[in-house]
């Protein structure tokens, strides 16, 4: 699946739509301040949920204050059409069918390391419980 990030003179698109996570919410924010418009789509009922209450309101009526449509507790059930010209997503949301038509589609997905099979414990780096390299404050 190919994915375009295109800015020139003229906006991305007519609308796009980004599911939620840190990353998503900075290119979200940053494609809207490059005239696109936007469509965050967030499954859990808070945006960035693992963040205490009053920072994601904030960071939510921030993004609503500069034009972006915030669609927390979504589910997306399909996405048709082709990037670049007509892409269609069709959400629901609080029993309600939803679908954002635009011409772009930004998925931002999380990552999992994979340090398992590296053998880093015979160099000596020590992992998190997660599998993430352990740091200090120095690195």
């Amino acid at each position: 699946m190919g994915l375009r990030f295109v800015v020139d003179d003229e906006p991305i698109s007519k609308r796009t739509a980004s599911l939620c996570s840190y990353v998503g919410v900075e290119l979200a924010q940053s494609m809207r301040r490059f005239g696109s418009n936007v469509s965050l789509i967030d499954c859990s009922q808070q945006l960035m949920s693992k963040e205490d209450e009053d920072v994601c309101n904030f960071v939510r009526n921030l993004l609503e204050d500069e034009g972006i449509d915030v669609l927390p507790g979504a589910q997306v059930k399909r996405v048709s059409g082709i990037t670049g010209d007509l892409v269609s997503v069709f959400v629901t949301q609080k029993g309600a069918q939803l679908v954002l038509n635009g011409s772009h589609l930004l998925v931002v997905a999380g990552r999992t390391p994979n340090t398992d099979r590296l053998g880093l414990e015979l160099a000596g780096v020590e992992l998190t419980g997660r599998g993430y390299i352990k740091v200090n404050e120095r690195l």
